[in-house]
């Protein structure tokens, strides 16, 4: 404030015994800084492990002179700090990043200390807490895991299904699904990009071998599954090529159940049973009685 006075000086003056003199002079606040921050306390709350949060932390100076970080430090190693704030004018405030990085499960604590050059408070802390999760990953499971279907007639088709399911706790990223293969097997899907925790979809293959011999491939399933980023399912068939005129055992010119049981009885009274080996191993057995029916319902469809 504003100040105003008077000096009086007396002495044995005759002509002037009283001297006086004017006195006045305004008193200022001292130039000094004065630190604060914006909040005490910094909760992380929950931070899956492998992962990091970030929060912002305002450092002002509410004094009149140039304030001067001198040092930020951590207590905990799980904490770091990031910022550029060494010099803060009076009724100005700086930023920094306060980061919380846990690299294992539990519960952390810790203290962020802020040295500067105020008088008052040349240090001053903010606590820091946080809890680390495990996190939330992705796991697949496939069923069947490998698939074998068996002898398929050339030109013919024969399908099979592999249920895929998130056994995990995090969303599954379906990446790439696709066969070694593509020139005799098929991939189809109901499959989206993405499967919830414990949900399930299906992979439908289609076998349709183009020639007469034994097929081996492999069916490729891309994730971001902890377990296993990339599955392989073994996939095997046998393309088989036989003629209507090879199935009409019975030689009536027509196909029918008669072929079969024609078959049986040369299987039965007779050591050659070439006639009949559709499958071609050999031998006359229950798959070829199988594959007879499967040509002759198969012709009589076409019909």
């Amino acid at each position: 404030g504003d100040y105003a006075g008077k000096l009086i000086i007396i002495s044995n003056d005759p002509d002037n015994p009283s001297v006086s003199v004017l006195l006045k002079g305004k008193a200022v606040e001292p130039k000094l800084p004065s630190i604060s921050v914006d909040k005490p306390l910094i909760d992380f709350r929950q931070v899956e492990v492998g992962k990091k949060d970030e929060k912002i932390l305002q450092i002002k100076n509410s004094g009149n002179d140039l304030l001067v970080i001198k040092q930020i430090k951590v207590d905990n190693e799980a904490f770091t700090v990031e910022g550029n704030c060494k010099e803060i004018q009076p009724n100005k405030s700086c930023s920094i990043k306060v980061i919380f990085s846990p690299k294992s499960a539990g519960d952390y604590a810790g203290k962020l200390t802020i040295i500067s050059n105020d008088p008052d408070n040349p240090s001053i802390s903010v606590s820091l807490k946080g809890k680390a999760v495990e996190p939330k990953l992705p796991s697949i499971s496939v069923s069947p895991t490998d698939i074998s279907f068996g002898y398929v007639f050339v030109d013919d088709e024969a399908t099979k299904r592999v249920f895929v399911k998130n056994t995990g706790k995090g969303v599954l990223e379906i990446k790439e699904i696709f066969v070694e293969d593509n020139d005799n097997f098929e991939v189809g899907t109901t499959c989206s990009n993405k499967l919830e925790p414990q949900k399930e979809c299906i992979v439908y293959i289609t076998f349709s071998p183009k020639e007469e011999r034994k097929f081996q491939s492999r069916l490729v399933i891309k994730t971001n599954a902890k377990n296993k980023s990339t599955v392989f399912i073994k996939l095997q068939g046998n393309g088989i090529y036989t003629s209507p005129e090879q199935v009409d055992i019975d030689n009536d010119g027509k196909l029918s159940l008669n072929d079969v049981i024609k078959a049986i009885e040369i299987a039965v009274q007779s050591k050659d049973t070439s006639k009949v080996d559709i499958n071609k191993d050999n031998q006359f057995d229950i798959i070829d009685v199988i594959l007879l029916i499967k040509f002759i319902r198969r012709e009589a469809n076409h019909v």
